[in-house]
């Protein structure tokens, strides 16, 4: 038993470095950090709502690029490495192949669950900077964007002068250096007074986030399914399909659903992404209980587990040779 807990957790470790080392992903983080960054900058320019809209558009920009990311990661750990012969080879070793499925899930959840985590006190630092229309708050932004730079210098210091991999120093770099601007200006007012800690923060941004990482859970849970027969482009783009399917559910099988057993039989297996777009209730101020989270949890875990178990099938049936 512990044997096999050690090779699922050296395979999902593994698989996790490998997609953070991933070009690809340093890039969508790259673009995390810059769209909801430049949020505040845009809609200091509309006539009202500054903030809605960048709770709005924070939101939608973390889940679009969280999909592309579990796509992308999906076939870095699994279509990669089927092709190049390292699932043959690690399969070749006492490795089960459900066990190996299941750790490059877990993977790639860790994967998403640092672009999800940085994205989400991006979104907190957007949001107080967003806090007055026509207003832009100096104390966060010049921290924003002054973190991220030195994150990717220092990571091009050690690539350059100690050999280091640029790609993995550049994430955790630039989110350990973001994250710890952020803590500190938490205790600064926009004139740059003493204030009470995270008063001016809207904290009801941590359970939408999180609701944005169950929903990104079980589209890695599909791409990783996905992913045992198909390459990344076909995977993203089948991804997209039942994510958008899945945002329509209401209006294309919901109502009908009393009237044919059919329609409410499609309604029931297609996912019903709206159970984690929490936009609205932002923008009216309608706090988001925990407990809500944890009901959606449930029912993310439904979807996730029936995903891993057709990728199984899949992948139990595929030729590795």
């Amino acid at each position: 038993m512990f044997v096999k807990l050690q090779q699922f957790w050296t395979i999902a470790r593994n698989s996790a470095l490998e997609i953070i080392r991933d070009p690809i992903y340093v890039i969508l983080l790259t673009v995390t950090f810059g769209l909801i960054g430049f949020l505040p900058v845009v809609s200091a320019y509309a006539l009202g709502g500054q903030q809605k809209f960048v709770h709005d558009s924070s939101l939608a920009a973390l889940w679009v690029i969280g999909l592309m990311a579990a796509a992308f990661g999906a076939s870095n750990a699994v279509t990669r490495e089927i092709q190049g012969g390292t699932a043959l080879a690690v399969l070749s070793k006492p490795v089960d192949r459900s066990l190996f499925i299941l750790a490059k899930f877990v993977g790639l959840c860790l994967a998403l669950a640092v672009l999800t985590f940085s994205g989400t006190v991006a979104a907190l630092a957007s949001s107080r900077m967003a806090a007055k229309d026509f207003h832009i708050d100096p104390v966060v932004a010049w921290p924003y964007y002054l973190t991220i730079v030195a994150g990717y210098l220092l990571a091009a210091f050690g690539n350059y002068f100690l050999k280091r991999q640029f790609q993995q120093d550049a994430v955790w770099l630039t989110v350990l250096l973001f994250v710890v601007g952020f803590a500190v200006v938490n205790f600064f007012d926009a004139a740059g007074k003493p204030h009470k800690y995270g008063d001016l923060v809207n904290w009801q941004l941590v359970p939408a986030c999180a609701l944005i990482f169950l929903a990104l859970m079980m589209t890695a849970s599909l791409t990783i399914a996905l992913s045992t027969r198909l390459d990344a482009i076909p995977t993203l783009t089948l991804g997209v399909g039942i994510f958008l399917i899945g945002l329509m559910s209401d209006y294309l099988f919901g109502r009908h659903a009393d009237e044919n057993l059919l329609w409410a039989t499609v309604y029931g297996i297609i996912p019903n992404w709206q159970h984690f777009w929490m936009a609205d209730a932002l923008s009216a101020k309608t706090p988001i209980p925990w407990a809500y989270v944890l009901g959606a949890a449930r029912y993310a875990f439904l979807y996730l587990a029936a995903f891993l178990a057709f990728g199984l099938f899949l992948f139990e049936e595929r030729e590795l040779g």
